[in-house]
């Protein structure tokens, strides 16, 4: 047994994943998600000049979009069915996250109960639908924790706050650095109006533009 943890968790480091909720820890969400936006920046230089060579052609610009995913009364969580139980909260939104977004999106525990997707190639309007179905399989998923040796107890209630941000290379500009803190940014800002609003809702760039 001691094999196999310590097999497990050389893998979990080489992966670098975040052993809990099994999305990517914070230092390779960070070299990733500037890779990701770096090879949008320099196809979006290569259609802008292919562009300026072709009368009346359009192209369509690369965007980036962002969830920022936020457990709500997380600290309740953890206070009325102990650390084990939040553990247990965080574990079962990873397995949510990663199978509810694509293969090529970037998932990503941010810090805390705070999680992240970066998806390229996506517009912000998709991006929306997907937080909003999201937000609802969170709403609707049985949190019924088995603590060890004792009786199972549901977790409820379970919900989440949603920010959908996104950068355009159409309208939008700056380095890779800047466009990812934008990106940032934005979601940030956006998670915190959906808390604003009462929590277990969805907000996105689009309804503050």
């Amino acid at each position: 047994v001691e094999d196999e943890l310590e097999q497990r968790d050389s893998i979990i480091k080489e992966l670098q994943l975040d052993e809990l909720t099994g999305l990517a820890m914070r230092r390779r969400y960070e070299g990733t998600a500037l890779r990701v936006i770096e090879a949008r920046s320099k196809r979006a230089d290569e259609l802008k000049k292919f562009q300026e060579t072709q009368n009346d052609v359009e192209v369509t610009m690369p965007q980036v979009s962002m969830l920022m995913i936020d457990a709500d009364h997380f600290k309740r969580i953890n206070d009325v069915y102990g650390h084990a139980g939040g553990d247990f909260v965080l574990r079962e939104l990873g397995k949510l996250i990663n199978n509810s977004f694509r293969k090529e999106d970037l998932k990503a525990r941010y810090g805390g109960e705070e999680l992240v997707v970066i998806m390229p190639d996506c517009d912000l309007k998709t991006a929306r639908i997907k937080a909003e179905t999201f937000r609802k399989a969170v709403e609707n998923h049985d949190f019924t924790f088995h603590p060890h040796g004792g009786e199972p107890i549901k977790i409820e209630p379970v919900r989440v706050s949603i920010g959908v941000g996104n950068v355009s290379f159409a309208t939008d500009s700056g380095e890779p650095k800047e466009f990812k803190a934008l990106l940032e940014k934005r979601a940030d800002a956006l998670v915190y109006a959906a808390k604003d609003m009462g929590r277990n809702t969805v907000v996105s760039q689009d309804a503050v533009d």
